[in-house]
């Protein structure tokens, strides 16, 4: 299926659509100016608000709207957190710059990029976070996006080698298979005291499906050579391997301990489950040219699709692990695919988004962030009614 196309080829679907954008574009704008000195992150602050309201504007042609975005960009640079952290501090606000570079004449990174590289380079073992959030994937994200503008910046390269270093040296090998272990003091303080040996993730959000969607990004831009090909080949094997059995009510659990296997299938979110997986296989197969993870993708996506509403756990639009999330992984894989049921389910959970957003009775945070809130869902449904193909996913390692 050539090309990304709009989603909706019913009129009143698609206008319903656009009124919803204009909605939260309008939100968005309202609630950045109330609050841009609290919160500059990209998860749920400025950064977050200021990448919806750019896309939307373009895509709305609403000069008002680009110049809230504008705002937001400039509060999120105003007041950077003092952590590197990609989806709550500095990293996160620099891929932003990048991302926007179209519209950001100039784009500057050099402190950032300088403190970033003492931090990669400036031990031998690392001991910190492996994951998207808040540690070497969300990382290794932002120097990619920044090489794709800047392919000559030692710099930068230096701080992916050492990205890829540093997930060589800290994963587990055996038998051609590699993971990642989340030790018991990276957990949040319940899970840490229930696992106190630690746990291999298997959500995109914090796991093992970060370093590979990483990886396959590094093949695709020519960094990193024999390594990081086998490195990917051997962490995809690792986490093909603890799939549930056909039949269970999902391909996979949201973690498994040491030494066990994975036993509970989890809900039908991006930031664990089937679809969270599925979209960081579907990036790795079509950056790398691999049919058959392409084809573990498509799998996974059918199951989802014939899973019962109720069985799926959607309780709120978000983009995390609500309906926007799903319905965009859905869209992801029809435009990858043009498997004409994943495209059904795509509008059918885009059009819920928009509903549960009105719908008094379910319960979500209503925020005006990207991760959980509105920016989130406005990013969706930008996508659905677009015929430009969609780059701010690879923020969620869905591109």
């Amino acid at each position: 299926m050539p090309g990304w196309t709009p989603l909706f080829f019913r009129a009143e679907h698609e206008a319903a659509v656009r009124t919803a954008l204009r909605r939260i574009a309008s939100s968005v704008a309202d609630d950045d100016a109330a609050q841009q000195t609290i919160e500059p992150s990209l998860t749920a602050g400025s950064a977050g608000r200021a990448l919806f309201l750019f896309h939307a504007a373009e895509l709305l042609d609403c000069d008002e709207t680009f110049q809230a975005g504008a705002l937001a960009l400039r509060a999120a640079l105003r007041h950077l957190p003092p952590s590197l952290r990609f989806f709550s501090g500095a990293t996160g606000i620099a891929w932003l710059v990048e991302h926007l570079s179209r519209w950001v004449d100039d784009p500057d990174t050099d402190e950032i990029d300088h403190l970033l590289h003492r931090a990669l380079t400036s031990t031998d073992r690392w001991s910190d976070d492996y994951d998207l959030f808040n540690g070497l994937t969300g990382y290794g994200v932002y120097l990619c996006r920044h090489l794709v503008r800047a392919p000559a910046s030692a710099l930068s390269r230096e701080s992916l080698e050492a990205v890829i270093r540093h997930l060589d040296q800290i994963s587990e090998q055996a038998a051609g298979a590699r993971t990642w272990l989340r030790s018991a003091h990276l957990l949040a303080s319940k899970e840490s005291e229930e696992h106190p040996g630690g746990l291999y993730v298997l959500g995109a959000a914090h796991g093992v499906p970060g370093p590979i969607a990483l990886l396959a990004r590094c093949v695709a831009l020519g960094h990193g050579g024999a390594l990081v090909h086998r490195m990917l080949m051997e962490a995809i094997s690792w986490l093909l391997a603890q799939r549930l059995p056909r039949g269970a009510d999902a391909r996979f659990a949201g973690w498994v301990e040491p030494g066990q296997r994975p036993t509970t299938p989890w809900r039908s979110t991006w930031c664990y489950g089937d679809p969270g997986v599925a979209a960081v296989l579907l990036a790795a197969g079509q950056a790398t040219g691999n049919e058959a993870w392409k084809d573990e993708a498509l799998e996974l996506m059918l199951g989802v699709a014939r899973r019962s509403r109720p069985r799926a756990g959607i309780v709120d639009p978000s983009l995390c692990h609500g309906a926007a999330g799903l319905g965009h992984i859905f869209n992801r894989v029809y435009q990858a695919t043009g498997v004409p049921e994943l495209g059904d389910a795509a509008r059918s959970w885009l059009l819920e988004a928009v509903r549960m957003m009105d719908d008094p009775r379910v319960e979500w945070y209503r925020t005006s962030g990207l991760l959980m809130g509105l920016s989130g869902v406005g990013l969706a449904l930008c996508a659905s009614v677009s015929e430009e193909e969609p780059t701010w996913d690879e923020i969620f390692l869905m591109s």
